[in-house]
Formats: C-alpha cells, sequence, structure tokens
C-alpha cells in the first residue's frame, strides 16, 4: 500500500499471494448451517470482524509489524501513515530512498510535543511524534524539514477488518485459528439459542485457550527478548 500525496509515503512490504479470504472464512463458519443464507453470512462476517477488534485490542503481535518510507520536503511537517497505528517501534534517516537506516531519531509523546515543541524551528529532523491513532495516522518531523530526506518507521498497526469476500486476510496461518476461535464464540453469541449447535461456555473455553497459546508462542523467549 502506498500513499502519495505531495510528500511520498510508501510501504515496504506486501501481501502474501497465499493468504485465506475473507469469504472463505465466512464460509467456513456459516456451511454447518447454510452458506448460501444471507443472514447467516452476515452474522459469520460480523463475528470474524469483532474477533479481529479483539485482539486489536489485546496488545502488539508480531504479524502487525509494518515499515514505511517516508519522504520528506521543505516546509512540511507532518506526512500521513497508510494504515492506523498501535505503536510507535522506531523511525530512522534512510541513507537514500530504499538505502540503509543511518541514523536514528527519538520519539516524542504528541501530549509532550505539543506542550513543548514549535514547528517554526527548521532543520534537519532529530524527532518525530504520533497523532491520530484511531483513523490513518499521522507522523509529525521535529525540526521542521528543511528540505527532501528519506525515513523509515517501523510501527505496529492495526490488523484491518475486511469489508469484501475477496480481501485476503493480513493475519498469518499459524495465528488465524485464535482469531477463527474467538470467531465461533461471536457467532454463536449472533445466533439463536436453539441454533448454536454448541454450548457457549465450551466455546469460550476453546478461544481462550486459543488466544492463551498464540500469546504464549509469541513471548517464547528468542533472540529478541535475550539482547534487552
Amino acid at each position: 500500500m502506498a500513499v502519495t500525496l505531495g510528500p511520498i509515503v510508501s510501504a515496504t512490504s506486501g501481501a502474501a499471494a497465499d493468504r485465506r479470504t475473507f469469504g472463505e472464512l465466512v464460509d467456513e463458519l456459516a456451511r454447518p448451517y447454510d452458506a448460501d443464507d444471507t443472514t447467516i453470512r452476515a452474522l459469520a462476517a460480523d463475528a470474524i470482524r469483532a474477533a479481529i477488534r479483539k485482539f486489536n485490542a489485546m496488545g502488539c503481535w508480531d504479524w502487525e509489524i509494518q515499515s514505511v518510507e517516508i519522504t520528506t520536503s521543505a516546509n512540511v511537517s507532518s506526512y500521513a501513515l497508510p494504515q492506523a497505528y498501535k505503536r510507535p517501534l522506531s523511525c530512522h534517516l534512510l541513507a537514500a530512498s530504499g538505502g540503509l537506516r543511518k541514523d536514528r531519531i527519538s520519539y516524542i509523546l504528541y501530549n509532550v510535543f505539543v506542550e513543548y515543541s514549535s514547528l517554526n524551528t527548521t532543520g534537519t529532523a532529530s524527532a518525530y511524534t504520533l497523532k491520530n491513532q484511531f483513523e490513518t495516522g499521522q507522523i509529525t518531523f521535529y525540526p521542521q524539514p528543511t528540505s527532501t530526506a528519506y525515513y523509515q518507521l517501523d510501527y505496529y498497526r492495526e490488523t484491518p477488518r475486511p469489508r469484501n469476500d475477496s480481501e485476503a486476510i493480513e493475519i498469518p496461518e499459524y495465528a488465524l485459528e485464535a482469531y477463527m476461535a474467538e470467531a465461533w464464540y461471536e457467532f454463536a453469541k449472533r445466533m439463536p439459542a436453539e441454533r448454536r449447535g454448541a454450548d457457549l461456555s465450551l466455546l469460550r473455553a476453546d478461544a481462550s485457550m486459543a488466544r492463551a497459546r498464540i500469546t504464549s508462542f509469541v513471548s517464547t523467549d528468542f533472540d529478541m527478548v535475550r539482547v534487552r
């Protein structure tokens, strides 16, 4: 995904071609009932999106890390990100477009930035802040850039909630079953009691177990943990 509005913001990663689509997951939930019933399919779609919202609220996950290259222009401080973000990881000045990371610049909390910083200051950006967290997101550099420069921002984004059946699910296969366990529970909640096909407490327990497994997997010690 890329945003090109004046200054350039371009993502540095792309979606894999073999990901399952939203429609395939809706089929999986609806098939035991009636995969052709529009009401059933709508309930299944709502359940999947609810599961994604829940996981988005649980924290930051490895598969949500995104990199974006930002090309700054003189006298322009702020740039829109390609999607909503959760937390910043780092921002580096690049040697050139698509080049190696050169210098890391500091992050400033937005409330601190607006209280103490002035965008009347110009020069080579040495710090950045982020705002508009719940929509597309926006990065602001400080001081205000005076020339073209290239930066790479790494951050946790929100996992997108698909709308169309053809959209690829942007969740790795090893984590998707945890999302689907939560979706089965959400789906059952939306169904009349006589049509649920499974006890809500069993589905809740299964979803909790699946979430615990993927949380344990993500938090397992490896090089990133050992260097801290």
